[in-house]
């Protein structure tokens, strides 16, 4: 019934409005014929009827319109995020139901009420949307922020705002508002599993490295009494009693070693040294020189890539990372190749991080091991075999993954092995506070202490390579 009234009114508007335009142009002819007549009602019927399917086809506009209305507004209204229309002054203009339901107001109670001073709680987050509605109209691009609201029944959530200006009205924005409660809480407790995590790591840092430095003096007792007991007595012992003694020294020995590398472990977790602007071709001369007695001695050729770059770094234990890779290199290329072998040393920049690589020509390494070699104590062979802890390539690992990078081998056994690692570019000179302690890095790779007295050292080479 009202939509008929309405239909009613509106004809009659516009017979009034008909009317009014006839007169200035109405004239009525004095006289017509009878035919003149018929022909004038005929063409007046005509019309009448044009008209009616005129009427009838904007009828049938109008309810498709109507239909379409009704739908894009349910899809507005019960749309899964709330939907704002502001105004520069963060007033809102619009809302759906869904924004509604989420700030805990009627439609009618919601308009005209600023965001900023009935929903915004924290007083720098109320700064913090006023910098984003700014933004939105100078830039008149999509902008994003994330909020703490007041919401139904005084209840908090957090929300992401994201404004865009209308096309059509550049002095109003619409702000889409989703619900990321979940996302935020998620988020949060990630960051205290990681901090209960990193309190972990250093609890059992600080018992390894107490517990390493508490085994060094009994150890010590035992490594020193059986080497009395050898040189004192060796003439009462027999043979068996000689192995034995023995046995207990390089037990002892090996039990030092391995109590060394776990203090060494342990120091990576918990020495922070300042990044610093490093030239990586002088720290790789550095370490060789560290290293010549092993060198000389399995007389390995050494290349070094002619171009190496300047990284920001820590750079004592970068040179620890090389050391150990070459060590391994050198050992495992030497027995495989005993004339012949050889150790190259190079780099490639990979966009975003610095990529190194010590390659040798040694026993190689089977692809299923791969991942295992990097596991603290991981050995693949008998240490009769070859010497060593396993603890190296584990070292390694830690201080690359402490620097942000990766490392891997490609590798096949019999066909040499060759170790990448990465160092990020984004690292900035000085960002670490810890001042690192001289100790056990230097005890165990002061080529002093490592080499006897033995010839003149030959300079590795230094080549370009493929």
């Amino acid at each position: 019934m009202e939509k008929k009234k309405r239909e009613l009114e509106g004809a009659d508007g516009l017979r009034k409005k008909a009317e009014e335009r006839l007169k200035p142009k109405q004239a009525v002819p004095e006289k017509m014929s009878e035919l003149e007549t018929l022909e004038l009602v005929q063409e007046l019927r005509v019309h009448q009827i044009e008209l009616e399917m005129q009427n009838e086809e904007l009828r049938r506009t109008q309810a498709v319109v109507e239909e379409s209305r009704a739908k894009y507004s349910d899809l507005y209204d019960f749309a899964p995020v709330g939907y704002l229309t502001l105004n520069r002054q963060g007033v809102i203009l619009e809302a759906n139901l869904t924004a509604c339901s989420k700030l805990g107001k009627e439609r009618s109670l919601l308009i005209s009420i600023t965001l900023f001073t009935n929903f915004i709680i924290k007083k720098e987050e109320k700064d913090l949307f006023y910098q984003h509605l700014r933004k939105v109209f100078e830039a008149k691009s999509l902008e994003t922020c994330e909020l703490e609201l007041k919401g139904k029944g005084n209840t908090k959530f957090y929300a992401q705002l994201e404004s865009i200006v209308v096309k059509d009205n550049l002095s109003q924005c619409r702000t889409a508002i989703t619900d990321i409660t979940e996302r935020k809480r998620a988020e949060e407790q990630l960051v205290q599993e990681k901090e209960n995590l990193e309190k972990v790591n250093l609890e059992l840092d600080s018992f390894v490295y107490t517990a390493s430095h508490d085994l060094r003096a009994p150890l010590r007792s035992i490594a020193s009494f059986s080497y009395f007991l050898l040189q004192d007595c060796r003439d009462k012992l027999n043979e068996q009693g000689k192995h034995y003694l023995d046995k207990i020294q390089n037990s002892s020995k090996r039990m030092n070693q391995l109590i060394e590398d776990l203090l060494v472990l342990s120091r990576i977790s918990r020495i922070k040294n300042p990044y610093d602007l490093v030239d990586i071709k002088e720290l790789i001369r550095d370490v060789i020189k560290r290293i010549e007695f092993d060198i000389r001695e399995t007389k390995t050729e050494v290349v070094i890539q002619k171009h190496m770059p300047q990284i920001v770094c820590d750079r004592i234990k970068i040179a620890e990372v090389f050391v150990n890779l070459l060590n391994n290199a050198i050992k495992f290329s030497s027995k495989e190749n005993p004339s012949r072998p050889r150790v190259e040393v190079g780099y490639s920049d990979e966009n975003r991080f610095h990529q190194f690589f010590v390659k040798d020509n040694g026993i190689g390494i089977d692809p299923a091991q791969h991942e295992q070699i990097f596991g603290l104590f991981k050995r693949l062979h008998k240490r009769s075999e070859y010497e060593g802890t396993g603890a190296g390539l584990s070292i390694v690992k830690r201080v690359v993954a402490d620097h942000g990078g990766k490392i891997w081998v490609e590798s096949e056994f019999g066909k040499g092995a060759a170790f990448f690692f990465t160092i990020p570019k984004n690292l900035k000179v000085g960002t670490r506070s810890d001042v690192f302690e001289q100790g056990i890095f230097a005890r165990k790779f002061n080529p002093v202490l490592r080499q006897a007295q033995c010839g003149e050292f030959v300079e590795p080479r230094v080549e370009g390579l493929p």
